[in-house]
């Protein structure tokens, strides 16, 4: 029995609607699958004021609601709330100093560790690029400038470790290390 197409084709244009098909959901897969490495995977921010076990409470609460937050750890002598993401999620660093702040106290300097490419931004510096977000980089060091120069445009994923900081509404990451990202 043969296939009836308004084309007057009898079936022979099956392979070319299932490559009109297939080919663009097999790059989706490929595209949104392969950087699922890019992330934030950690935090640790400075909590200013906080002093006692109900403050603590209040900013560990505030911060397990910022998207990406599986689990958050205080020290109180130190001052600082750290932050994980679960096995696949990245936390939106942005939200943490308004968490902080829901908490009553304020955000200090920020740190993360954060997966991804290094890019080139169009002549304006390095970039780590995460799935649907990049963060722009300032590098003092120039050992450590060097080696992100030496990934950008190998599709290579890296981890950074870093403090992240608000400029003028642009967060900026100021990387101190840089790890290849492990298998």
């Amino acid at each position: 029995m043969s296939d009836y197409r308004p084309d007057g084709n009898t079936g022979t244009g099956r392979g070319k609607m299932m490559k009109i098909f297939f080919i663009p959901l097999v790059t989706a897969l490929v595209f949104f699958t392969c950087p699922a490495f890019a992330r934030v995977s950690s935090l640790v921010v400075e909590v200013n004021g906080m002093a006692c076990p109900f403050c603590a409470f209040g900013v560990e609460k505030r911060m397990q609601h910022v998207p990406g937050v599986e689990s958050v750890a205080v020290d109180i002598q130190a001052g600082t709330a750290r932050a994980t993401a679960g096995h696949e999620g990245s936390i939106q660093y942005q939200d943490v100093p308004r968490a902080v702040k829901e908490a009553g106290f304020t955000a200090g300097d920020m740190w993360i560790t954060a997966g991804g490419r290094v890019e080139n931004n169009g002549g304006n510096g390095l970039i780590l690029q995460m799935k649907e977000l990049f963060i722009p980089l300032t590098v003092d060091d120039n050992v450590l400038k060097q080696r992100l120069t030496a990934v950008v445009g190998t599709g290579r994923q890296v981890v950074l470790k870093g403090r992240i900081r608000s400029k003028e509404g642009a967060w900026i990451l100021y990387p101190e290390t840089m790890e290849p990202k492990k298998p």
